[in-house]
C-alpha cells in the first residue's frame, strides 16, 4: 500500500508567506534606518570638521593682524617709506571690515537667497569704493573682512644703505628662512622694519642669498633715510588678506574665499578656502578708553576708529554639501535668529559656529578668547 502524501494547506502557505514578508520588511527597515542614520552622522561629522576648520583659519589670521614690531601695543604709527597709491593698502589699520546693509544682529538675513553683486557697490558699508580695492562679485547679506597680517618669519637687519642711486637693506643671511629667494617669480614683499622705537614700512623688490635686500628704487621715499639710524632692527613680511563669500563658477552654493594683496596694491587670484559656508558676519570689539578690553562690539559701519579694534567676533553659518543629509528639513539658529528650511526639499544640516578672537599684537593677551563654539541647530 502506497504511503499517504498530503500537501500544505492554503492557510499554512499564507501564514508562512506573511511571516517571511514581515521578516523581510523588518530587515529592510533596519537597513534603511541604518543608512539614514549613517548619512546623518556623516553629515554632522563633516559639518563639525568643516565649521571648526573654517573658523580657525580666519581666527589664526586675525590673531596676527595689527603687527607693529615690539611696539604693537603702543601709540607709535607706521612710517610709510614707500609710496603706494592704492587707497586700500593700509597696513596701519591692521583690521578693517564692511557690513552688508541691514544685517544687524537679529535681522532677517534671508540666508537662502544666494545673490551676488560687485563689492564696490553701496551694499557694503562703509561705502567708499576707493578703499575697497576690488569689484569682484561677492555674496550679498554677508560681511567682508580685511586683515594686514605679519608672516611668521623674522629677519635681522644689520645695516641700511639709502642714497639716490641705491636703496637696500643688509640682512643676516641665517635669519632669511621663509623669505623669498632669487628663484621666486614674484619676490616683491611689503616689509615692516622695527627697532622698538620706530616702525617703517618699505617695499622689497628682491632678496639676495648674501643678505642684500633691494628696495623699490622708484617708490621708496625720503622717510627711508630713517632706516640708517635704527638700532638692531628686525623685519617681517606684512600680507594683506581679504575674507568673503562667493559662489564658485562650477557650483551653485557659496564658499569661503581668501584674496591676498600684492606688494604693489594689486590683488592675487582668489583662493577657495572651504565650501559649504552659507553666511558670514563679523562684529568688532572696540576699545574706547585706556583699559585693554573691548568696551563694545559693533558692525563694521559703526566702528569709530579701526586702530582701536582689539578683537573680532566671527559668526559663520556652515551647511552640508549633500542635499538630503536628514529625512526632514531642520530649523537652525544663526546670528540671533531662527530660520526654517528653504523649502520641503531642503534637507541640509546647518549650524552656526562663532568665536571671539583677540588681536594679540594690540591686546597683549589680556582678553580671554573662546574656541569655536557651535550653537544648536
Amino acid at each position: 500500500m502506497k504511503g499517504f502524501q498530503r500537501g500544505s494547506l492554503m492557510v499554512e502557505v499564507m501564514v508562512s508567506s506573511l511571516i517571511g514578508t514581515l521578516l523581510l520588511y523588518g530587515a529592510l527597515s533596519i537597513m534603511l534606518n541604518s543608512r539614514i542614520s549613517f548619512k546623518a552622522r556623516e553629515g554632522l561629522s563633516r559639518i563639525e570638521e568643516r565649521g571648526r576648520l573654517a573658523v580657525e583659519i580666519v581666527a589664526d589670521d586675525i590673531r596676527l593682524a595689527g603687527y607693529k614690531g615690539c611696539v604693537s601695543s603702543g601709540g607709535q604709527d607706521i612710517i610709510r617709506a614707500v609710496d603706494i597709491s592704492s587707497d586700500w593698502v593700509q597696513p596701519e589699520l591692521g583690521v578693517r571690515g564692511w557690513a552688508f546693509s541691514n544685517t544687524e544682529y537679529g535681522d532677517d538675513l534671508d540666508v537662502h537667497s544666494l545673490q551676488q553683486s560687485a563689492f564696490t557697490t553701496g551694499n557694503w558699508q562703509p561705502n567708499d569704493p576707493g578703499s575697497k580695492g576690488t569689484g569682484i562679485d561677492m555674496l550679498q547679506r554677508s560681511d567682508v573682512l580685511e586683515l594686514w597680517v605679519a608672516q611668521p618669519f623674522v629677519m635681522d637687519i644689520s645695516g641700511a644703505t639709502i642714497t639716490d642711486s641705491l636703496k637696500q637693506l643688509t640682512a643676516v643671511p641665517s635669519t632669511m628662512d621663509g623669505f623669498p629667494d632669487s628663484s621666486e617669480a614674484d619676490p616683491e614683499r611689503l616689509l615692516l622694519v622695527s627697532d622698538c622705537s620706530r616702525n617703517i614700512l618699505v617695499k622689497a623688490d628682491s632678496f639676495g642669498s648674501t643678505g642684500l635686500v633691494t628696495l623699490d628704487s622708484i617708490k621708496t621715499n625720503s622717510h627711508s633715510s630713517q632706516l640708517t639710524s635704527m638700532s638692531q632692527p628686525q623685519a617681517v613680511m606684512i600680507q594683506g588678506i581679504m575674507y568673503y563669500l562667493s559662489i564658485p563658477s562650477d557650483r551653485d552654493r557659496p564658499s569661503l574665499y581668501k584674496k591676498e594683496v600684492n606688494a604693489d596694491g594689486t590683488y592675487r587670484n582668489a583662493i577657495e578656502v572651504l565650501p559649504g559656508v552659507l553666511n558670514l558676519q563679523f562684529q568688532f570689539g572696540e576699545n574706547t578708553d585706556t583699559e585693554l578690553s573691548a568696551d563694545r562690539y559693533v558692525d563694521a559701519n559703526e566702528v569709530s576708529d579701526w586702530s582701536n579694534v582689539i578683537s573680532v567676533r566671527i559668526y559663520m553659518l556652515v551647511e552640508t554639501e549633500i542635499e538630503d543629509a536628514v529625512p526632514d528639513g531642520m530649523e537652525f539658529f544663526f546670528f540671533g535668529r531662527t530660520y526654517s528650511p528653504a523649502n520641503s526639499q531642503d534637507k541640509r544640516i546647518r549650524r552656526e559656529y562663532t568665536t571671539t578672537v583677540t588681536l594679540r599684537n594690540r591686546s597683549l593677551g589680556l582678553i580671554v578668547t573662546g574656541d569655536a563654539d557651535e550653537s544648536a541647530p
